[in-house]
């Protein structure tokens, strides 16, 4: 379960900083380029984390304890 939440959460922190940068790059104040990348990725990322997931409850690697 852990390793689940660790996921997860290194994958909307990194999805979305990847996002943002080159749109700060450009000159987008930060604000707006932190709302720009949670409306455009959020979907994307939650959708791919499931299905990503799911297949690690269903099938277990064999280097995974328990």
């Amino acid at each position: 379960m852990a390793i689940i939440a660790l996921a997860v959460a290194l994958a909307f922190m990194f999805g979305y900083s990847l996002t943002m940068l080159p749109i700060l790059r450009s000159g987008v104040p930060t604000f707006t380029a932190m709302r720009l990348a949670l409306l455009s990725d959020t979907a994307s990322i939650t959708i791919v984390e499931i299905v990503d997931n799911l297949i690690m409850v269903i099938i277990p690697s064999p280097c995974t304890p328990g």
